[in-house]
């Protein structure tokens, strides 16, 4: 077996000759940890215009004819792209306060992750996103996807004890991903609809991986400007936090400036609609008015006299307005509303 290059070195090659990426994996019910490797697999070959030619089988002549091998074949061996985590002693753990072993076991997803992961975001990157990535940033957004997903993966197929602390978002998908198998009394073991099935698996599975490669982009590159609107608001003394971006970064910051109650921002950055988001508070939750909630945009500029003003939450934690000014008018108001209704209640 010939020794490896990089996963785009590889992707090159195949693309000058014209040949495919043959990738083997394991037949029978497929999972969310070898499904996410041919996602990942599946966009880096569309990105270098590579066909993908997945073998699913246990066959070790077919498993070693293959240029990759993802959770079959009993080796970790990343410079020949084996990776497989179920021969004895597994293929290690993440490191954990300087001990390898104290972290979560890898399956295969952690290991394609560790060794393609940078690479795979960085495709991305150049191929979705306006964002202006250095390399440090780069190595942050491939570390937090992993923080996000990967390790909860990981956890999840190992039979880890740690996966009650990943929450439920990675379980769900797991379990999406589970109930796309064919159900086996009606269908024989890797029958044609189980290709099939496993070919949406990952059809899906790569739309969902671009978003978390963007989420964690945009919560890191848009770390900036929320700083610099916090640092405004903290010498304003105002309780309103203004971006002139989409950036769902300020959701992890706000709970730095306790005092912060509402954030307006553009929906899309055309600037054509603007949201006012409410901050959530164990304490003093600021809502919008209750007989806003569920006017249409006649009755709102009737009631607050601001023309621009479109839309209220029935449920009081969102309103949107046509332009940024309008938005700041809407929650200043808002805010005066809620500080009479809440000495009211106090004085009462």
């Amino acid at each position: 077996m010939k020794k490896s290059q990089s996963i785009l070195g590889l992707l090159g090659e195949l693309n000058r000759k014209g040949q495919p990426l043959v990738v083997a994996t394991h037949d029978g019910i497929f999972h969310l940890d070898e499904t996410l490797c041919l996602a990942m697999l599946k966009y880096l070959c569309d990105a270098f215009h590579v066909v993908l030619n997945v073998q699913r089988s246990r066959d070790l002549f077919i498993v070693n004819r293959a240029d990759i091998a993802i959770d079959v074949g009993m080796k970790y061996e990343p410079e020949y792209f084996r990776f497989d985590h179920h021969q004895k002693g597994g293929a290690g753990c993440r490191k954990k306060d300087g001990s390898e072993e104290d972290g979560t076991p890898f399956s295969s997803i952690g290991l394609f992750w560790k060794h393609f992961g940078e690479d795979f975001c960085k495709v991305v990157l150049n191929g979705e996103s306006r964002a202006s990535v250095d390399a440090g940033q780069l190595q942050k957004i491939w570390k937090k996807v992993d923080r996000l997903l990967i390790e909860g993966v990981d956890a999840l197929d190992t039979g880890s004890v740690k996966i009650r602390s990943k929450g439920l978002m990675v379980q769900s998908l797991s379990s999406c991903v589970s109930h796309l198998n064919p159900v086996q009394i009606m269908y024989a073991s890797d029958s044609k609809a189980q290709i099939d099935a496993q070919k949406c698996a990952v059809a899906f599975l790569k739309q969902a991986l671009v978003g978390f490669v963007m989420r964690a982009t945009d919560s890191i590159v848009g770390m900036a400007e929320v700083g610099r609107a916090m640092s405004y608001s903290n010498k304003t003394n105002s309780r309103i936090l203004v971006l002139d971006s989409s950036t769902q970064a300020w959701r992890g910051a706000v709970v730095k400036n306790p005092k912060l109650a509402l954030v307006i921002q553009p929906q899309l950055d055309d600037g054509r609609t603007w949201g006012i988001l409410v901050v959530e508070r164990d304490e003093n939750q600021f809502q919008f008015p209750e007989d806003w909630g569920g006017c249409n945009a006649e009755e709102l500029v009737e009631m607050t006299g601001i023309e621009a003003f479109t839309f209220c939450h029935d449920a009081g934690f969102f309103a949107a307005t046509r332009t940024r000014e309008s938005a700041l008018a809407v929650a200043e108001l808002a805010l005066g509303i809620f500080d009479k209704s809440c000495c009211e209640v106090t004085e009462s």
